[in-house]
Parts: structure tokens; C-alpha cells; sequence
């Protein structure tokens, strides 16, 4: 089979086993392994940073059944979505913001897929990387409230620490670091998981390179 497949230039490798049931899933997964790392952590806190309509809140209280997890969702659809999602969750915070690097009002790009929206214009170029679809282009803008983490945290002296920053924001992962230098600089954050967009999808986009500089 491996022959034939490199006859058609294609590249064949085997798949990861599938776990048996109940035992611990492989690292590949990106959230089991947060529990692992975490792992003895009770009641961590959590920042969701893009948390749409509360996929991410779900996921983590089910790996953290006692965690605070605070979810921060700028637009108003999603930001209701979210509300109902969670609305029987014992401590998960909705927060109708978006984090940047400082604190002001801007215009939000409502995409066609509200997932991609984004506080940065959508790339000429994403159609092609997202494979000629659409999902990313901007069918209207919103003005919505941009706080930092350095800011919440200096409004709520409650939360002595972050146990997970995660930043899903399309785009804008390096202006939301920027704005939690404070705390950054403080250690007082245990662990990051960010997506950082490697091809084209939005204007103003950092490299993977550049978080690399920003954390060293």
C-alpha cells in the first residue's frame, strides 16, 4: 500500500491507536493535555478568550468540574448564545468584551461564519486558504468594548492568578498577550493556549515566530 501511495505522491503514516475506553486520551488532544499538565489542580481559574457561543466553557468544566472559567465574548449573537449555554453552569463568568492590548471601543467584522469574526479585516487571500469558501467574508461591523487582562484583573483583586489563558481571537492572540503584560511579567499565568493562524486569514495577523520572541 506504502508503495502505491508513493507512486501517487502521496505520504502514508499510520494513525494514532484509539485509546481503550476510560483510559487517558493521547496528548494529541489538546485539552486532556491541560489536564494533564494541570493535573491536581481543583478548582483552576480560567480565562476564554473568544469563547463564541460556549463551546470551550463546556469543554473545560468538563475537564475541571470546579473551575471558574470566565468567557469573554464581544458580539451580541453569540455573546446570548453563550449566556444560554452555560446559563446552569456553577461559576462560568459571560463577559460581553473582546481583550486587546488597550482599553477602547472598535469596530468588530461580523463574518458570514461567526466564528471567524474578527477585530481584524479579513485577508484577500482567505478564500484561497480556507479552500475558496466564504466563511470569513464580512457581512456587517459592530462597535463592541475592548478591556485588557491586565485591566479586568486590576477590576476584579478576587483573581489572584490565571491557571489557563486561552485565546481564540482570530487574529488579534498577540495584542491580547500585550495586554496581559502586567500579569505576564508577574508569572501569575500558569499556562497558555493560543491559536496562532499560519496562512492568510486576516490583516494585521502575527507569525508563529513572533510569539516565540514575545514569550522569550
Amino acid at each position: 500500500l506504502r508503495n502505491a501511495a508513493d507512486r501517487l505522491g502521496l505520504d502514508v503514516r499510520r494513525a494514532q491507536p484509539v485509546p481503550p475506553s476510560g483510559s487517558v486520551p493521547s496528548f494529541t488532544d489538546p485539552f486532556h493535555e491541560q489536564a494533564r499538565l494541570l493535573k491536581g489542580t481543583t478548582r483552576p481559574i480560567i480565562f476564554d478568550v473568544g469563547a463564541h457561543i460556549g463551546q470551550t466553557a463546556l469543554k473545560y468544566k468538563s475537564l475541571f468540574p470546579r473551575a471558574s472559567v470566565y468567557s469573554f465574548e464581544p458580539f451580541g449573537d453569540s455573546f446570548t448564545q453563550l449566556t444560554t449555554a452555560v446559563k446552569d453552569l456553577e461559576h462560568v463568568y459571560p463577559v460581553r468584551s473582546a481583550l486587546g492590548r488597550s482599553v477602547a471601543e472598535v469596530a468588530l467584522n461580523v463574518n458570514r461564519s461567526t466564528a471567524t469574526s474578527s477585530l481584524l479585516p479579513t485577508d484577500p487571500r482567505s478564500s484561497e486558504t480556507w479552500n475558496e469558501t466564504d466563511v470569513t467574508d464580512t457581512v456587517a461591523k459592530v462597535r463592541v468594548s475592548v478591556g485588557t487582562v491586565d485591566s479586568f484583573l486590576a477590576e476584579h483583586p478576587e483573581i489572584p492568578k490565571i491557571d489557563i489563558l486561552k485565546i481564540d481571537a482570530q487574529g488579534s492572540e498577540m495584542d491580547i498577550l500585550i495586554g496581559a503584560e502586567r500579569i505576564l511579567s508577574n508569572r501569575a499565568i500558569r499556562l497558555a493556549y493560543i491559536e496562532v493562524i499560519m496562512l492568510p486569514t486576516y490583516v494585521g495577523q502575527h507569525h508563529l515566530d513572533e510569539y516565540l520572541v514575545f514569550f522569550r
